[in-house]
Order: structure tokens, then sequence, then C-alpha cells
């Protein structure tokens, strides 16, 4: 039923007892006939682009939903009894205008993908740290100005989208998310990153571009995994001496800063193979000096 310009279901669409999955997608829809909650055995409910405004407590009573997708409405208040829907694996609510979550939402602890972008969200509830099986979680382009220090307790979180907010700083429990492997923290207000950060050594990329760096702890020399680090448009003036080696960088992007120098260790990188070290006041023989560490390797001055 995707993809219809439907305004309105009939209440004939309860009959359908045994029905397992409904595609409402990519309609005109501003309201969902209740008949929906006689349909006990949904397990997978999309609504996806469509004009709903509100959700209706009726739909708590659909206690076999998985998936639920609420994308692109004009959603403003999620509410309470979202809680209710306890076997939730997948819940998308992302491009609507929600500004708070309920803090009932830390009752989804079966949530393995959690998408929150595109919204007006100015804080995240501590409740969040319960999502324990949670794998993927965009929270891209909201209001945050900071994260809830419960975030480092979802350790089997292998990709996490945070760019485009306000934040200034990361809770140190970020180095908390063993099993991570894609942080994107682009567009954000931060000046540099915790000490914790070094513990993340499943790490893979690492995007932390348009934000205000000015410094580098050093233990991000342990990320030995990772193989794309995009620093670009920040306000750094030195990378720090790394008592670690980043061995399997392959992409490296430095442009837009305020480097005049680059440390002895870029030249110890055997992997890499894209350099972008434009928009910076390197001297000459600092650019002579890099095309003799790195000869073979694609470098952007």
């Amino acid at each position: 039923m995707s993809k219809n310009q439907l305004t309105a279901l009939p209440d004939s669409i309860g009959q359908l007892i045994g029905l397992q999955e409904l595609h409402l997608d990519r309609n005109q829809l501003m309201v969902l006939p209740p008949a929906i909650q006689k349909l006990k055995d949904l397990y997978s409910l999309n609504v996806e682009k469509n004009q709903l405004s509100e959700l209706p407590e009726w739909m708590s009573s659909l206690q076999s939903l998985r998936q639920l997708i609420l994308a692109d409405n004009k959603l403003t208040i999620l509410p309470e009894w979202i809680g209710q829907l306890t076997l939730l694996t997948k819940l998308n609510i992302s491009k609507n205008n929600f500004t708070l979550l309920p803090n009932s939402i830390g009752n989804l602890i079966q949530l393995m993908q959690l998408y929150l972008g595109s919204n007006q969200l100015i804080e995240l509830p501590d409740s969040i740290g319960e999502f324990t099986h949670l794998t993927y979680f965009s929270i891209y382009k909201n209001q945050l100005t900071q994260l809830p220090e419960s975030i480092g307790k979802l350790t089997e979180l292998t990709e996490l989208n945070i760019s485009n907010n306000e934040l200034t700083c990361l809770p140190e429990s970020i180095g908390s998310l063993k099993s991570l492997n894609y942080l994107n923290i682009s567009k954000n207000q931060l000046t540099t990153f915790p000490e914790s950060i070094g513990n993340l050594t499943y790490l893979w990329h690492l995007n932390a571009s348009e934000n205000n760096l000015t410094i580098l702890p050093e233990s991000i020399g342990q990320l030995k995994r990772l193989k794309g680090l995009d620093l670009s448009k920040n306000k750094l003036t030195v990378l720090p001496d790394l008592p670690g080696i980043l061995n399997g960088l392959k992409k490296l992007d430095l442009s837009d800063n305020q480097l005049t120098e680059l440390p002895a260790w870029l030249g110890k990188q055997k992997r890499l193979t894209d350099l972008d070290v434009s928009g910076n006041p390197l001297s000459t023989e600092m650019q002579q000096q890099l095309k003799a560490w790195l000869p073979k390797y694609k470098i952007t001055f």
C-alpha cells in the first residue's frame, strides 16, 4: 500500500487479523484508524513519509511489534506508552519535530537499531543506557549540547552518528563503547576528545571534521584498527607525538586547519594512500619533508 496517495484507510483493515507486515509509507495519511489495533500479529509497521501529527494511544496494544518506522512525519511528542512496546528491535522516528524523549523509552531493552536523526532534540534521557543490545544509533542533526554518561553502557554499539549537533564535549564514558567501529561526530563544537577515546580499539572510521578541535589526546594513537580519520576544518595547530602508531590508517584528512609542522610518525604510515593537508600554512620545507616520508602516496597540498 506504499506510494498510493492514500488519505485514509477503511476500518475493514482490522479484519486482516493474520497480517504481520503493514507498509503504509509514502502516502498522505493524517491519522491511523483504530481498527489497526486488532492486528495482534503485526510485527512490522511502516508509516514513513505521511502527514501524521500525533500517535494514538491504542498503538500501545500492538504488543507483537518488532519494527516501527515513523520517519518523516509531523510528530512533536513521543508518548510515554512507547515504552510498552517492549519487543521492538528497530525504531525509526527520524525527520520529525521531537524535542524530548520520554524516560519510558528505556523500557525498549530489545532495541538493536534506533534512528533519531533530523529532529529538534535538546537532550537524551539517562534511560538510553538500558539499550544494551543496540548496535546502530543515529542522532545526527539535532540540538544536543551534551550526551548522558549512560551512553557508555551501550557496549554492543558498532555505529554511532551524532554529527550536526551542538556538542562541546564528549563524556569520558564514550570510551566504554568497546564494540564501536564507526563514529561520526562531525559538525559539532568540540575542542578536544576525552582521553578515553583511546579505548575504542575496534574503531575503523572516525569523522571529527567541522569542529573547534585545537588539540588531540595522545591516546588517539591507541586506535590500531583505524583506517579513516577525518580532522578537516578544525583549529589544530599541532599533532601529538604519538606513543603508538596508527598502523592501519589508509586515509587521513587534515585539511583546513592551522598546522605549520607535521610529526615524524606520519612517515611511518605504510598503508596510508590518501593524505590531505591542503589549507594549512605548511612551509615549503615541511612539504618537501612530507614527500620524502611518503614518496609513493597521494598527498594533497
